[in-house]
């Protein structure tokens, strides 16, 4: 059984890798908050052979303001790596989201680009990383593919920017939606929130990302079938194009809101991907419906 390494396995895309992965792979959860970590095996079940390592990328932030220089290394993240041990993948989910990006703006570059660029030294091959569509502007150029420059238009597309640029490791960039645990800052999360009103649907607002089960689903390919796909550089992860307006109306048809969903057209925003490899065709990614559908 292969050992993977889950950093932040309690977010919104952690916590999907973490109940597609628990009864398949030894797991070692790199976590922050135990309460969510409790909260994470309550909800999608434990298995007796994974281990629990503590890991709060503030503190690491921290030691590089102070300064190590004496030492080669930080000291806090090689005791972090040691209790992490010999693993086979790492799957890197840890990243400051959008709505928190100007919290503390120099731990959001931190976090979002410094830190992969860290982990890929560290792991190289062994690392899997995400990053985000919003390195683009979705203004024009859509669909984006990996050869098009990046072209971020605020602090959280900016910081996820730096850190995708790792040449050591793979990179997959996606959108994602998908039911968080125990928060709710998701497009999908806020949709559920409105069961029963009325709501708007953007139909100039394209998109064509995964959920986060079927995410998960592609991490999985990977680990299992490891010499069929590459194991550094960036691809592109995504389905068939639809719009927000589409998005609302799955998400209401799978969780039975009884929305009321009117259509609106407002400043368009294309942040659709494509790609010059044959990575994402091959994977055989479902369309929206269908995977909002298995969530």
């Amino acid at each position: 059984m292969k050992t993977i390494a889950l950093i932040a396995p309690t977010g919104m895309l952690g916590s999907a890798v973490y109940k597609e992965f628990v009864s398949s792979y030894k797991l070692i959860l790199v976590y922050r908050d135990r309460k969510k970590l409790q909260l994470l095996k309550k909800t999608h079940g434990a298995s007796l052979g994974n281990r629990e390592v503590l890991f709060d990328a503030s503190m690491l932030y921290q030691q590089y303001k102070e300064d190590f220089s004496s030492r080669h290394e930080s000291p806090y993240m090689r005791a972090v790596i040691s209790q992490i041990g010999r693993v086979d993948f790492v799957i890197n989910c840890l990243g400051i989201i959008k709505p928190h990006s100007l919290k503390d703006p120099a731990l959001t570059l931190f976090v979002n680009g410094v830190l992969p660029h860290i982990l890929s030294n560290l792991y190289q091959e062994k690392l899997i990383h995400i990053t985000t569509d919003c390195v683009f502007s979705g203004l024009k150029g859509a669909p984006y593919k990996e050869t098009s420059s990046s072209s971020p238009n605020d602090w959280y597309g900016l910081s996820k920017s730096l850190g995708d640029s790792l040449t050591q490791s793979l990179v997959l960039r996606t959108s994602i939606i998908g039911p968080e645990l125990g928060t709710s800052y998701s497009l999908l999360e806020w949709i559920r929130s409105q069961a029963g009103k009325t709501v708007y649907g953007f139909i100039n607002h394209n998109w064509n990302g995964v959920t986060t089960k079927q995410f998960a689903k592609v991490c999985d390919a990977i680990i299992r079938q490891k010499s069929q796909y590459p194991s550094k550089g960036v691809y592109h992860i995504f389905s068939s194009p639809v719009t927000k307006y589409d998005i609302v109306r799955y998400i209401n048809q799978k969780y039975h809101l009884g929305l009321t969903i009117i259509k609106k057209r407002t400043k368009s925003i294309d942040r659709r991907l494509a790609s010059v490899y044959p990575m994402c065709s091959s994977l055989h990614i479902p369309s929206v419906q269908r995977m909002i559908a298995e969530i």
